[in-house]
């Protein structure tokens, strides 16, 4: 590890002294303006709270297969893995249904998705993506349900309107290998159309990718069924209205096929696969803009998302294939205004309501008799949940001082049918609050406070779920209430010329957490030889940690930059570990402009050891006994910029280095090479 710091070190400092012989400085830090709440934009520095944006120029630079690895460059988020299909980040100790995924603000959580890291972000295509605003702590308010530990919002990107209308074509795609050049590890490729007018703007693209088996650091390890095949579209289209509306419909589509489970696979099953799985999202969306302060702009969103999961599973030896299909079919509508009551006070505020339907069968085919049984799905078929919303969120100007404050209240009904284990329904209310403040002390340098508490509903996958999990057989739990939370952050924002950086320290107490407890299933502890668990909200959970960002311009064409995190958790209840809870972790980056179309950089990434390990950790066939090494990446690439498309050079993993990211179930990539081109 000594040796790769000194690497990226001499890199840096190469840079350093190359940059010397430029011409005087003359650039500087641009500010960047992130989502405070739908529809409202503000100042990233004159924000309270952590509140990032991942821009479009860092995208393009960064090697991402899928819109859950856009975030490995993200402050704060530590990306977890269980499969190289998946991809679930982890934010202030919280993952999988406690964090908020949205796509244009339509959220992507439904009611399945799963207590624990999930692949569902991984279903966004990267070609789709412009940028990616991520809340970091509570996000209830401005979000609802499930933004406990923070909220990611993928933008794909306004519509561009011009005077001269043109029909543009882009293009992408991207070449991969590892192990040497034995084998190639990755082939895409993307099409765009686009055409432009005055008054209306269509976009439509096609992505078709093929991932293969990829090989770990040295010593070299085929990660079994790493690979898989995907296939993505999307269209918009966009009309403006008598100068001031705009209507904008937009669709997009994913499908992967043969994703397997490496960590299954490797040791309890002969094939553990999701095939296909299939995301659909289509929008139409309608923007009046006015010159009324009470209603600037007014945005009306119909949306409808359709979630499909199909799963193959043959346990080692057996001649039994179990097949589970989940379908969610999800019905959105929202209406947000814009105002601004006076000068420097604006708002954002308005309803919401989603609805779900789940569609769960099973059946098991003995492959040596041909003999097909059906069975009952992991969830209880043809269940509904219902939520709706009304929130408000405000920001305040006063001189220096920065006030943002809100509220939400949110209902929710949940029902169903099982006739196994009884019918269910819940119908949970939840209230919540937020205030903070960012004043700045002198010029460019600002303190911060937010106080906060959050929810999130209990879902279909809490109350029905009757299937294997990661280290027992979960079976319905129909009494469950929601989760909530009260956090806490203060920090330090700076933001000069050549330099900005900011510091946060922040709790967060959890109530009636949901947790999976032993429990018995017609009066036995065992089920199909696995221990029976069932969810209860018996726990009281503490998280606190520390966070830091940086990005410098030391000399006029070279850019530093860097982040840290460190979180505790503790189960207040028994006082064990929280589950889990990433080791201390950051990043570093280098990047030199030669001229104003060829760049370099080099990025060296790494993390600690994690020994601090709940029970459900020790159990967890993801994690290594007595817990995760500590590990270090080093990656570099080159990138030549024209003024239509990027061609960059990636070399990955270049020291080889054999690593597991905490609580991910196979080794990450060792030494690759990766050449893209894409339309900026």
């Amino acid at each position: 590890m000594y040796k790769t710091c000194l690497i990226a070190i001499a890199v840096i400092l190469f840079f350093n002294f190359t940059a010397k012989c430029q011409e005087q400085d003359t650039v500087k830090l641009e500010e960047i303006t992130v989502t405070a709440a739908p529809a409202l934009l503000v100042p990233k520095f004159s924000l309270p709270g952590s509140v990032d944006r991942l821009n479009r120029d860092l995208l393009l630079a960064s090697w991402s297969r899928t819109g859950a690895e856009t975030l490995e460059n993200a402050s704060g988020v530590w990306l977890q893995k269980t499969n190289h299909g998946g991809g679930a980040p982890i934010i202030r100790g919280l993952t999988g249904n406690q964090v908020l995924l949205m796509l244009d603000g339509i959220r992507l959580n439904n009611s399945i998705y799963r207590y624990g890291p999930n692949q569902y972000l991984s279903q966004v295509n990267p070609g789709w993506i412009h940028h990616v605003d991520i809340k970091r702590g509570s996000g209830s308010v401005e979000y609802g349900s499930d933004a406990l530990g923070g909220a990611v919002n993928i933008i794909t990107g306004k519509p561009v309107f011009s005077d001269v209308s043109q029909l543009r074509i882009d293009f992408g795609t991207s070449l991969g290998t590892h192990y040497r050049f034995k084998n190639f590890t990755e082939i895409s490729g993307t099409g765009n159309l686009a055409f432009t007018g005055r008054n209306i703007y269509v976009r439509a693209g096609y992505t078709n990718s093929l991932f293969g088996d990829f090989v770990s650091g040295s010593p070299e390890k085929l990660q079994v069924a790493s690979g898989y095949r995907e296939q993505a579209g999307n269209f918009k289209y966009a009309q403006k209205i008598n100068g001031n509306n705009t209507l904008t419909v937009a669709w997009f589509r994913d499908v992967q096929k043969d994703v397997g489970r490496t960590d299954k696979m490797e040791s309890a099953y002969d094939e553990y696969y999701f095939d296909p799985q299939i995301m659909d999202l289509a929008y139409a969306r309608w923007t009046i803009t006015t010159t009324g302060r009470w209603a600037e702009k007014i945005e009306a969103t119909a949306s409808y998302n359709r979630l499909e999961e199909n799963r193959r599973m043959t346990r080692a030896g057996s001649s039994l294939r179990n097949n589970e299909s989940d379908i969610v079919n999800t019905l959105g509508a929202s209406v947000t205004v814009l105002s601004s009551p006076a000068k420097n006070w604006t708002a954002a505020s308005g309803v919401e309501f989603y609805h779900d339907r789940v569609n769960s069968t099973a059946f098991r085919i003995n492959r040596q008799e041909g003999l097909r049984v059906s069975y009952r799905g992991l969830y209880a078929d043809n269940s509904e949940l219902y939520s709706a919303s009304v929130f408000t969120n405000h920001i305040v100007k006063i001189e220096n001082l920065n006030l943002n404050f809100g509220a939400r209240f949110n209902h929710t009904l949940i029902e169903g049918t099982d006739n196994e284990f009884g019918d269910f329904r819940l119908s949970p209310n939840a209230l919540v609050g937020s205030a903070g403040i960012n004043y700045e002390l002198i010029d460019g340098f600002a303190i911060t406070a937010v106080v906060s508490n959050g929810f999130r509903s209990p879902n279909i996958n809490d109350i029905s779920s009757f299937g294997l999990f990661d280290y027992g057989f979960e079976v319905p739990a129909p009494d469950l209430k929601p989760e909530k939370s009260l956090s806490s952050e203060i920090g330090m924002k700076l933001f000069a010329r050549k330099f900005s950086g900011t510091l946060a320290a922040w709790q967060t107490n959890l109530f009636d957490l949901i947790v999976r407890q032993p429990g018995t299933l017609y009066g036995d502890t065992l089920y199909l030889d696995e221990r029976v668990y069932r969810k209860t909200n018996t726990d009281r959970a503490l998280i606190r940690g520390i966070e830091g960002d940086f990005t410098w311009i030391p000399f006029r064409k070279m850019t530093v930059s860097g982040n840290m995190a460190y979180t505790f958790g503790k189960d207040l209840q028994n006082g064990d570990p929280l589950r889990r809870i990433p080791p201390l972790f950051g990043q570093m980056k280098g990047i030199f402009n030669f001229t104003g179309r060829i760049s370099a950089g080099t990025i060296i990434k790494a993390a600690g050891r994690q020994s601090r390990l709940s029970s459900g950790d020790i159990d967890d066939d993801r994690i290594p006994a007595g817990g995760t090494p500590g590990w270090y990446c080093l990656d570099a690439y080159a990138a030549y910029t024209a003024r239509a498309w990027v061609l960059t050079a990636h070399i990955l993993n270049i020291t080889n280095y054999d690593y597991r990211i905490h609580g991910s179930g196979l080794q990450q990539p060792g030494r690759g090479f990766l050449i893209k081109l894409q339309s900026r």
